[in-house]
């Protein structure tokens, strides 16, 4: 994430957006991974040629496959989280920014509604999609409730920015 930031001190916003972003880009490329393994699966089951020991092993990974990533996704959530509150609680912050932070979580909000929407017109109008986002209940389930999580991770931020003692 520091790519991005550019080696400056401070740039928790940055950091949250590059969270939402990071996120966002992974359910995609998850659910249309999903949508092409589908794909895959039905030529391979469809061809005569294929060893069954094959088939059944290929048939597996596409069963499995939903439920692995889901439960990965759910642990890069977690593991993002707990980065941003480390990096915020590394930058020492001047308590007169507060204000400024609280406008700039606001955006973040908004940026977070606009990812939330755009998740949810993804699938309109193509049936393949809409059944493979269907399969990852987590991913559903966070981008359901993106604005809940972008406000709790906004308010842990605040918190680990202002609320530190400054020792001297």
């Amino acid at each position: 994430m520091r790519l991005f930031s550019g080696f400056r001190k401070g740039n928790v916003i940055l950091d949250t957006i590059m969270w939402i972003v990071t996120l966002f880009v992974l359910i995609i490329a998850i659910v249309y991974g999903k949508m092409i393994f589908t794909d895959i699966n039905a030529d391979v089951q469809a061809d005569d040629s294929l060893n069954a020991t094959f088939k059944a092993s290929v048939d597996t990974l596409h069963t499995n496959y939903s439920g692995f990533f889901d439960k990965m996704f759910l642990f890069v959530l977690i593991f993002m989280i707990i980065l941003v509150l480390v990096a915020s609680f590394m930058v020492d912050a001047h308590p007169a920014f507060f204000i400024v932070s609280v406008i700039l979580m606001f955006i973040l909000i908004f940026i977070g509604a606009l990812f939330s929407n755009m998740y949810e017109e993804l699938p309109e109008g193509d049936n393949e999609l809409t059944t493979a986002a269907a399969t990852f209940p987590i991913m559903n389930f966070v981008m359901a409730h993106i604005l809940q999580f972008i406000v709790g991770v906004a308010i842990l931020v605040l918190i680990t920015l202002y609320a530190k003692t400054r020792l001297q």
